[in-house]
């Protein structure tokens, strides 16, 4: 496969390759059958390096793709009408687990939605409707509207694996202005619990793990939500699901080993929240 990591983001080949191996696995957690499609030998001798190196990596990769997979299936199930991929990258989430009838939409960088096509025609598999633009510098809801959703439909937003790599200062206002726009919303993300836009870290190991992980993918986590709860005191949100890796690990394996787990573990949090009713 020929591709410049640089322009789409090497985190997007890894975790591509990190799905790719559970369907490997005896007893998978989840199935994705698309996902061998986004890597060759480097980024498969990268994520090797990564689970040689790291006990929590692949964990957290397995844990947090069957919670977010979860999440879409319950909302399916309870009414959603759409669902959204928010900085899908290379995901391929909504093309597996949705049906005609629940519209979809993927929205992330034009480049990287470019490459995920082009990837996809050679395979003979047609894309889900998507929506190119760096949805921090837009208004998204109006964005989305005029990709042809309904800010007034049940909706849910997936957004994983993005929080860490955004500026501190956006975080918090982009889910309110979500919160706000849509009339029902379900809104499931991950997310640093420390400050690591200033590089606070809650003990030494997590330090030299943050370190390690982001000296591998190349690239820097900048950004964490120290206080979730402003969710519910400053937002028309709910929060319906909260935890760290250990729960996960609780939740949906735990007799793996962990190997080296340490505090390290708890700096790593997942929020599943939905509008209050009446606003």
């Amino acid at each position: 496969m020929d591709f410049d990591v640089n322009e789409i983001g090497a985190t997007a080949f890894v975790i591509a390759r990190f799905r790719a191996l559970e369907e490997e696995l005896d007893e998978p957690l989840f199935h994705d059958p698309y996902a061998k499609l986004f890597h060759d030998d480097a980024v498969a001798a990268v994520v090797d390096q990564m689970i040689a190196s790291d006990s929590l990596v692949w964990p957290t990769i397995r844990y947090r793709t069957r919670l977010f997979d979860d999440f879409v299936k319950a909302g399916i199930a309870g009414g959603t009408k759409q669902v959204i991929s928010l900085g899908a990258g290379l995901s391929m989430r909504l093309n597996h687990l949705t049906g005609q009838e629940v519209k979809t939409l993927e929205v992330d960088q034009g480049e990287v939605l470019a490459f995920k096509h082009h990837v996809l025609g050679k395979a003979g598999v047609d894309p889900v409707p998507s929506l190119a633009c760096n949805y921090l510098e837009v208004d998204l809801p109006a964005e989305v509207e005029k990709a042809g959703l309904d800010l007034d439909a049940p909706t849910t937003i997936v957004w994983e694996g993005n929080t860490m790599y955004l500026p501190q200062d956006s975080l918090l206002p982009l889910i309110a202005g979500l919160a706000e726009a849509f009339t029902s919303l379900r809104l499931g993300f991950d997310y640093f619990i420390n400050n690591l836009a200033g590089r606070e870290f809650s003990s030494a190991d997590a330090q030299a793990l943050t370190e390690r992980i982001e000296k591998l993918i190349g690239a820097t986590w900048v950004a964490g939500i120290p206080n979730i709860w402003v969710l519910e005191q400053d937002m028309p949100l709910r929060i319906t699901k909260l935890g760290k890796l250990p729960a996960l690990r609780e939740d949906y394996d735990n007799t793996a080993p962990m190997p080296g787990y340490d505090d390290a573990a708890d700096a790593y949090g997942y929020c599943l929240a939905e509008t209050r009713k009446g606003g």
